[in-house]
C-alpha cells in the first residue's frame, strides 16, 4: 500500500460515533482526534501534532465501546485529503485526515471498575481478542 500511515497517540476527547439504518442496512461511522507527541518541540512550544481520524463499521463500534478520552492507541490507515467551505469567510479550507484501517491499544485496556492501576491486560476475561485488536 503506497498511501500508508502509522501513528501512536492519545485521544483528545471521547470518540463521536454515528449510526443510521438506511434501506435495512445499519451504517456506523465516527471520528476521533489523536494527539501524537513530537521528538522535538516547535519554537512555539507545541510538542504534539493533532490528527483527525475516521472509523467505519466494526472499527467505529469498537471505538464507541472501548475508547475514551486519553486512551493511548496505535492507528494504521491511509491519509485522505478534502476540503470544506468556511461559513464565515466563504473560503475553502483544506483538510487531511487518517482513514483508520486498524487500531490497537498501546497501553492496556482500561476499565472503569479496575483496581489500583486501572489497567487489565488479560484477554481471556473479555472473550478472545475483542477490544485489543480490530481488523
Amino acid at each position: 500500500m503506497l498511501n500508508s500511515v502509522i501513528q501512536m497517540g492519545r485521544l483528545v476527547k471521547d470518540p463521536d460515533i454515528y449510526s443510521n439504518n438506511k434501506d435495512g442496512q445499519e451504517k456506523t461511522w465516527g471520528r476521533y482526534r489523536l494527539a501524537v507527541e513530537r521528538d522535538v518541540k516547535r519554537e512555539s512550544g507545541q510538542d504534539c501534532d493533532f490528527f483527525n481520524c475516521i472509523v467505519t463499521g466494526s472499527k467505529a463500534k469498537f471505538a464507541a465501546k472501548y475508547l475514551n478520552k486519553s486512551s493511548k492507541i496505535v492507528v494504521q490507515g491511509r491519509l485522505q485529503s478534502g476540503s470544506y467551505e468556511d461559513s464565515e469567510t466563504g473560503k475553502k479550507i483544506p483538510t487531511v485526515e487518517i482513514f483508520v484501517l486498524n487500531q490497537y491499544f498501546a497501553d492496556g485496556f482500561k476499565r472503569s471498575t479496575d483496581s489500583e492501576n486501572g489497567y487489565d491486560n488479560s484477554i481471556e476475561e473479555k472473550g478472545g481478542n475483542e477490544g485489543y485488536y480490530m481488523e
